[in-house]
């Protein structure tokens, strides 16, 4: 059981609505007694450890240069197989994401 955070990145670079869905991401984690862990799909220019800083306990990162442009179908895959991977049984996304294709896959029911 764990929350899984997506971190969002533009040009490599994380965005800083991720950082801020990773530290609430690790406050929900904190409240339902389980780990806070990142999903980052793509390649980062940025030190993936360093976001161990805003609560998360482990990043997981898929690096395929694939991944470095949105593609929903894809991306919502990649997400479950993680998802389900870690047991995650909360899964945020920056508030960036709300209209996103990607939200209406995992909405409940």
């Amino acid at each position: 059981m764990s929350v899984l955070i997506f971190v969002d990145i533009a040009e490599g670079q994380v965005k800083k609505a991720s950082l801020e869905a990773l530290s609430y991401g690790a406050k929900v984690a904190e409240q339902l007694g389980t780990s806070a862990e990142g999903v980052v799909l793509g390649t980062p220019k940025e030190d993936l450890a360093a976001l161990g800083k805003y609560g998360v306990s482990k990043v997981h990162h898929v690096n395929n240069p694939a991944l470095d442009h949105l593609d929903a179908q894809v991306y919502t895959k990649v997400i479950a197989q993680v998802a389900q991977a870690v047991s995650a049984t909360v899964i945020i996304f920056p508030i960036i994401w709300m209209g996103s294709p990607l939200l209406h896959v995992f909405q409940p029911g």
